[in-house]
């Protein structure tokens, strides 16, 4: 079992060779702070005020801003510190694009948009977040994501290219199967070596195997054979099986079929209705690994979902898009310094002694770490682990003579010890 601030210990010294040892304090700081809410100011511009520390280094727009550090090398060292911590031999990224809005236009890359959770126009930023799933979990049906990268898109490239570009900028080890899980919104993206798990259009373009050429007939060997359309099929089919998707049963037609949009690529192909709802209409689930089965590519596409969690922890908890300077580069480092703090909540949910926990609240039942929500837990980080272990790991050497934000218990008693 490991404990908390061996957690911790071990997932900073991964970072420490890429920093300085003063901006490598400050960086700890920062996705400690991220994590456990410290900082008090809702604009982000006057956090720290250190005097041990020179100017340049006072407060967090300064650091993401003009040190030259890049997000991607952080990116790439949390996942293959995740490979090696938890062993994996098949990665399961989860992509999918979502809106900060913005109270001005004067921001980097802010566009009018309309923001569907108020139902009006508004200034946006579109942000693209790659993160990763934990394929030990899937029986449990409650995923642990971890946050890799965010990228900042605008008009120059489309979504699904600027994630092409993510993609191939990861370093991934040579022996893992890489897994892409999107949905119908980038489907498009399927970077060579790599296998993608998406849901199609119901008008997608699907063939069947292609006929085989006469022996002696001129021109190229057919690529396709006989077009299907999904919702035809799955009405009149009889080979119909029950599976299991989120606590509810899908009729399932299991077919293999070639993808027009991915070259004529053979994939396996679901169409799915859910037992409980006939009137539906049927939805259609594919697979480029074919020899993967029906019931794995349900579990798997259900993770998806979990990146609307992650999303709504980090910009709800995180401080995620909150961000006001006025560079780009600032902006896309910030916010993965905020999915770097939420990979460490999720470390020490899966790997810390978090069980048996009581919220204080009489009327609920004592639930285990895997229950919670990202409220729940991170309440539980703050007050049984991170308020303690935390104050155990910082060097008393790195003394403060002032800390003037710090007003709630927490934050008295590290201010006491440092």
């Amino acid at each position: 079992m490991f404990s908390a601030e061996n957690i911790i210990r071990e997932f900073f010294s991964q970072f420490q060779a890429f920093f300085n040892k003063q901006s490598f304090v400050l960086f700890e700081m920062i996705v400690l702070s991220l994590l456990t809410r410290y900082y008090q100011d809702a604009s982000l511009v006057q956090v720290w005020r250190w005097q041990d520390y020179s100017k340049h280094w006072t407060n967090i727009p300064r650091f993401v801003r003009c040190y030259k550090w890049e997000p991607l090398t952080l990116s790439n060292v949390l996942l293959r510190f995740l490979v090696r911590l938890f062993k994996l031999r098949e990665l399961y990224f989860v992509a999918d694009t979502t809106l900060c809005e913005r109270y001005s236009c004067r921001l980097p890359c802010v566009f009018r948009r309309w923001i569907l959770k108020f139902r009006r126009y508004g200034y946006a930023q579109e942000w693209v977040v790659v993160s990763i799933v934990l394929p030990r979990l899937m029986a449990r049906e409650r995923f642990r994501i971890y946050g890799l990268m965010a990228a900042l898109w605008d008009k120059t490239k489309k979504a699904t290219h600027l994630l092409e570009e993510m993609l191939l900028r990861l370093r991934l080890p040579e022996w893992c199967r890489p897994y892409l899980i999107v949905d119908a919104g980038l489907n498009s993206v399927v970077p060579e070596g790599w296998h993608i798990i998406t849901r199609l259009r119901l008008d997608a373009r699907l063939y069947g195997e292609p006929l085989p050429s006469r022996p002696g007939k001129r021109g190229r060997k057919p690529l396709k054979g006989k077009r299907y359309y999904a919702e035809k099929v799955f009405y009149r089919a009889k080979d119909k099986v029950i599976l299991s998707y989120r606590n509810q049963e899908l009729k399932v037609v299991v077919r293999y079929w070639r993808v027009h949009q991915w070259g004529y690529r053979r994939a396996l192909v679901l169409i799915c209705q859910p037992v409980a709802h006939p009137e539906w209409r049927p939805i259609v689930l594919a697979t480029t690994d074919v020899e993967m089965s029906p019931q794995t590519l349900l579990n798997l596409y259900s993770a998806r979902l979990e990146i609307e969690r992650l999303f709504q922890d980090v910009k709800k908890n995180g401080a995620f898009g909150k961000y006001r300077g006025k560079k780009r580069v600032a902006h896309e480092r910030f916010n993965n310094l905020v999915l770097l703090s939420q990979s460490l909540k999720q470390l020490i949910a899966e790997k810390g002694e978090i069980t048996a926990i009581d919220l204080n609240e009489p009327w609920r039942k004592r639930k285990d770490a895997y229950s919670l929500s990202p409220n729940q837990l991170r309440r539980v980080l703050e007050a049984y682990h991170l308020s303690e272990k935390i104050m155990q790991l910082l060097p008393i050497q790195e003394k403060m003579q002032k800390i003037p934000f710090f007003k709630e218990r927490i934050f008295q008693g590290l201010a006491k010890i440092l």
